[in-house]
């Protein structure tokens, strides 16, 4: 089961194989337990690697999970996830998502969502979710690996609010241009209402400033 997940972890991760390779080297030659092997792989990782039991209780995870809970790697192994993590709808949307692994019994990938660290900080993870293999007659397991791709989550999203800016601009500009004695304040009022969606306002005023500095409420 160990030697599978670390092919697993080969197979998901960049470098994972040359890890593996390494590793299998000192298996052949009986220096190291796979047990501690597994240990000192997985704490190296920097995304989030668990496995959960049918009922929901960590059998391992990674020194990333227990950094992400602000705890010790001891603290969560044996324990069930509603223990572990506060945001209790989370955890019956993720337990569900243990559950469809069971039934579709293939690896999938888990949509993109956001969750809370112990910290406070806000994150975006992204997870795959794989049946791990068991000898007849033990405990079916689900193995996890969560990818932190917050940076890319806000790049994402200032390239929107980028986009929602240029296209206000853009409505903005072109009822200035098309203003005339007539339509003035119908277009006005056009630009009022294309401000506010923006400004994620309810009012807005125009004013016209004179040469002299006074100003004059338009709209």
């Amino acid at each position: 089961q160990i030697a599978l997940l670390l092919q697993w972890f080969a197979f998901i991760l960049p470098g994972g194989g040359l890890i593996v390779d390494t590793l299998n080297a000192y298996h052949a030659k009986g220096l190291v337990r796979e047990r501690r092997t597994l240990r000192s792989v997985i704490d190296t990782i920097p995304h989030f690697i668990f496995v959960r039991d049918e009922d929901g209780n960590f059998t391992l995870v990674n020194r990333a999970v227990a950094d992400f809970y602000g705890k010790k790697v001891h603290q969560i192994e044996g324990r069930h996830l509603n223990e572990i993590h506060p945001d209790q709808v989370q955890c019956r949307e993720w337990l569900e998502e243990d559950r469809q692994t069971f039934r579709v019994q293939q690896e999938w990938v888990v949509p993109q969502t956001q969750t809370q660290a112990a910290d406070g900080r806000t994150i975006w993870i992204r997870a795959l979710k794989k049946l791990l293999p068991v000898d007849e007659g033990q405990p079916r397991q689900v193995l996890g690996v969560s990818i932190d791709n917050t940076d890319e989550k806000e790049a994402q999203l200032a390239l929107a609010e980028r986009m929602k800016m240029e296209k206000a601009a853009s409505e903005i500009h072109e009822a200035f241009a098309l203003c005339t004695p007539e339509n003035f304040a119908h277009n006005m009022n056009s630009i009022l209402c294309v401000l506010a969606k923006f400004l994620q306002s309810e009012r807005a005023f125009v004013y016209r400033f004179d040469d002299d500095g006074s100003a004059a409420h338009l709209l």
